[in-house]
């Protein structure tokens, strides 16, 4: 007797009780097979997306969840799932559009709020991330992970003591919540509070000894923060780095790179290195071209002769100093050196220029002389008022936005008294640096390619030999980081004469004064001098054959 083929029905449920019972690979069997019973109905290819996203099989889900959208496109569940397939697979504008229209069929999905935050951060729209992960607070307060989230957009906006609140908030909730005990450990080392800031990172660890994103931020802090027994188990871990999200895998690499280099195994720290910045640039958007295109641009336009006119034409305010440069050039050091003087506060990495020029700039090349004079001098009061709640009664204000050496002479015309400070280090120990470090969200994504990250040097080093012709040695100072560490006080006292500022001895002791350190790098830990640094690239020189061959043209 022939067997009849089994209903839609059945098939249907059998694959979701499948699912229920976590066999979601025998799950999806049933429920292409239900398709072919009868693929019209939406809620089947909605499950179907679902099991799959459950695999991290993100295109066959995005597949499955565009079906069920064509068949019911009001599906806000359906929306959410497919704006989470789309998120893993690395478009996040596109995800947050998902998961902005399904909160208007359906705003009372915590969850999706949550997804929302998460892709929100990747962007870093830290403002907006905030909002998302506060409405889901706001549903589920007794939930650790939108408060976990909160935090994260919260310290990515320049708020850590509320991030750390928030972490805090978390882990009320759930203890177990390793990945809040992290980022907390991490915020409180922002903070300088190192003593409790490491005991968090341990205890994630202790909670989730599997997740390769929490070894990182105990390696950064030096090698007097990791036991042996810690090393011991990152290496066990990273026998098994293949089976991790790449996220993770990432973060462990450049872990173990930093573990094998303190104990001399440099062919293996330099192939963690390339496995964790190849995973990296893979990940992020950079489009070389592009940049390098626009710094050309950016020197020619601010090398035209008209510059000339704009002299006086500025505010006349001397309290901005602008430290630039490239990254891990000594800046940092720089930077903390003077935040130690009671007269100066340090704002960080606050890219106000950043944000301001590109605003302006169509404005600036459709100007006759006259409106250009006038918008400069409106650029210059601008940037006054924006910093004039982080300068509070201070003097002098450091602006540590390293990308405003590519606008050096606006700078200058903008703000005619201001000072500007070039730190410059070796550029095989500064390349290096860049590539070893592995940077928060998608900053300086040149830095993952021994070859993009020599070219972009050598434009950097190109214009800023032009810069130091246009801007007077009385408002531009070069400071060598290997002079500076090997003869910090007469340095130092060069620095703080070149600010204008009388000499004070807590200048000295900078390591000392509590204060944060936000830099685009993951961790940056406070250390009196860092003269173990010099030189590092030359342990790792028979394996930069791309970045010398770059740097050199």
């Amino acid at each position: 007797m022939k067997r009849r083929p089994a209903s839609f029905d059945a098939l249907f449920q059998a694959a979701v009780i499948l699912q229920q019972l976590g066999r979601t690979l025998e799950s999806i069997h049933y429920y292409r097979r239900a398709i072919r019973a009868n693929g019209s109905v939406a809620e089947v290819h909605y499950n179907l997306g679902g099991a799959l996203l459950e695999l991290g099989r993100f295109d066959d889900a995005e597949q499955a969840l565009r079906r069920a959208l064509s068949l019911n496109p009001n599906d806000a569940k359906a929306l959410a799932a497919l704006g989470r397939a789309v998120a893993e697979l690395n478009r996040p504008e596109e995800a947050a559009a998902l998961l902005e229209r399904s909160l208007v069929l359906e705003a009372s999905s915590a969850s999706t709020y949550v997804w929302l935050g998460h892709v929100l951060l990747r962007l870093e729209r830290f403002p907006q991330a905030c909002a998302a992960f506060a409405q889901a607070v706001e549903l589920v307060p007794d939930s650790a992970e939108p408060r976990d989230g909160l935090g994260v957009a919260l310290q990515g906006a320049g708020e850590t003591d509320e991030a750390i609140a928030s972490f805090r908030a978390a882990l009320a909730r759930d203890p177990t919540y390793a990945n809040a005990a992290c980022n907390l450990g991490q915020a409180l080392l922002e903070i300088g509070d190192l003593s409790e800031g490491f005991r968090w990172l341990d205890r994630a660890i202790d909670l989730e000894p599997s997740n390769g994103r929490f070894y990182l931020p105990v390696v950064s802090g030096g090698p007097t923060h990791v036991t042996a027994a810690r090393i011991e188990a990152m290496i066990r871990l990273g026998d098994a780095i293949e089976t991790l999200p790449t996220e993770q895998r990432i973060d462990l690499h450049f872990a173990l790179a930093q573990t094998y280099e303190w104990d001399g195994k440099i062919d293996r720290a330099f192939r963690h290195l390339l496995a964790g910045s190849a995973l990296k640039r893979a990940d992020i958007s950079y489009d070389e071209a592009k940049t390098l295109a626009f710094l050309r641009s950016t020197e020619a336009a601010f090398g035209n002769p008209i510059m000339a006119h704009m002299h006086g034409c500025g505010n006349p305010s001397d309290r901005p100093v602008f430290i630039i440069g490239m990254p891990r050039s000594g800046s940092t050091l720089v930077e903390q050196m003077l935040a130690a003087h009671p007269e100066v506060v340090g704002a960080g990495e606050i890219g106000i220029m950043e944000r301001i020029v590109p605003e302006v700039w169509p404005t600036i090349a459709a100007s006759t002389l006259a409106e250009l004079r006038t918008e400069i001098r409106r650029i210059g009061e601008r940037y006054l008022r924006e910093t004039d709640g982080l300068a509070g009664t201070a003097v002098r204000l450091v602006d540590k936005s390293l990308n405003n050496f590519q606008v050096a002479p606006l700078l200058y015309v903008t703000l005619p008294n201001a000072r500007l400070i070039h730190v410059r280090r070796n550029a095989l120990d500064t390349c290096f640096s860049c590539f070893s470090t592995l940077f928060r969200g998608s900053a300086l994504p040149f830095t993952y390619d021994l070859a993009e990250l020599g070219r972009y040097y050598r434009a950097y080093v190109r214009m800023m030999e032009r810069w130091l012709a246009f801007v007077p040695p009385d408002r531009l100072l070069t400071i060598s980081y290997e002079s500076l560490v090997d003869n910090f006080e007469e340095e130092a006292r060069r620095i703080v004469a070149f600010c204008g500022l009388p000499w004070d001895p807590a200048c000295l002791a900078f390591h000392a004064v509590p204060r944060r350190v936000r830099t685009a790098s993951v961790l940056q830990v406070r250390r009196p001098l860092y003269r173990d640094s010099l030189g590092r690239a030359q342990r790792f020189l028979a394996y930069l054959a791309p970045l010398t061959a770059a740097i050199h043209g």
